[in-house]
């Protein structure tokens, strides 16, 4: 199993969604973008905690770094996009990793409930190729402007 998505560069964003089209387009958009980066994809909530604690089938951390960013969906079979927040920011190892929600929800509870579980922004996920591509552009200028290694904006950004 690798869920990597491309050559593996310096800006490490992992992507929790189970639309592998999605996944593709939003890929695509990285590409576009100026930052040097990589795209690690898994489908569920499940592999996601496992990919982050670094769990079996993710425990080599040279062929699964530590992501930079984690771009999540919400609606997941096993384990959904609030479940990963709610693990993600009560584990001290992992609590300060940036998130950033994109989803097909429109309604203003998931987006207040994402913002209040700690995620940086919420993105509603556009509905055609184009979009997705510009949307993926967008989060990537905006949350790794001068690559990983500067400190992301703060948090509360509902788009």
């Amino acid at each position: 199993m690798n869920p990597q998505f491309g050559p593996l560069g310096p800006c490490l964003i992992l992507i929790v969604d189970d639309d592998a089209n999605d996944v593709f387009l939003f890929g695509r958009g990285l590409s576009r973008s100026e930052t040097p980066h990589s795209l690690m994809h898994v489908k569920d909530g499940l592999e996601a905690m496992k990919y982050l604690r670094g769990e079996h089938p993710y425990s080599d951390r040279g062929q699964f770094p530590e992501p930079h960013l984690m771009i999540l969906d919400l609606k997941m079979p096993f384990m959904n996009g609030f479940e990963v927040l709610l693990a993600v920011r009560a584990d001290e190892k992992l609590s300060k990793l940036p998130i950033v929600v994109m989803s097909g929800s429109d309604i203003e509870h998931d987006r207040t409930r994402t913002i209040e579980l700690g995620a940086r922004a919420f993105f509603v996920k556009p509905v055609g190729g184009a979009e997705m591509v510009k949307c993926a552009e967008t989060i990537c200028n905006q949350w790794m402007p001068n690559g990983c290694n500067d400190e992301p904006a703060p948090a509360t950004q509902a788009v």
